[in-house]
């Protein structure tokens, strides 16, 4: 929580320099306060753990839903259609 304070006060400082800097029009860009960071939220490790197990149990309930589908349109497909007499 106290990270998320921290860069919500950081992007408000930010924000104020480049109005301060558009309003008293200054030339140049208004200095960044903090570099650019690019933290991921998950380590890229877990996420492609999670991504693994997530495929496959994807993949194992789509398979049993193609099965029950194929069953079903062979089973619709064996009845003989007879023309009226």
């Amino acid at each position: 929580m106290r990270v998320l304070i921290s860069d919500l006060e950081s992007s408000i400082n930010q924000c104020r320099v480049g109005i301060l800097y558009k309003t008293i029009e200054l030339p140049g860009r208004a200095p960044q306060l903090l570099g650019t960071v690019n933290n991921p939220l998950v380590d890229q490790e877990k996420l492609d753990t999670l991504l693994a197990i997530k495929k496959a149990e994807w993949h194992s309930r789509n398979i049993g839903k193609k099965k029950h589908f194929q069953q079903c349109q062979q089973s619709a497909s064996n009845f003989a259609l007879t023309p009226p007499k």
